[in-house]
């Protein structure tokens, strides 16, 4: 599994936003982004919040500790999708 394919949550803290579809992934998300909204998943988990979804971590996802690479996404989310 690559992380760009994990389906994303609601939060079900946003009137606005939320997801797309129900089985919506991170990877569909960030087509969405900016160039400058994702590059580290700090800058992604932010924008999730603000669209009502659950930040990519291991409590809301615990799939992501079988992803290659998760524990260095944090700082360089695009580094890490190239690897991969």
């Amino acid at each position: 599994m690559k992380i760009t394919d994990i389906e994303l949550k609601e939060s079900g803290n946003c009137e606005t936003g939320g997801l797309v579809h129900s089985r919506e992934t991170l990877g569909e998300f960030m087509a969405d982004l900016n160039d400058n909204e994702k590059q580290t998943l700090g800058q992604v988990n932010l924008s999730l919040i603000i669209c009502g979804i659950l930040p990519i971590d291991e409590s809301n996802y615990p799939e992501v500790r079988q992803i290659p690479y998760y524990h260095e996404t944090f700082n360089d989310l695009n580094d890490v999708i190239e690897r991969l």
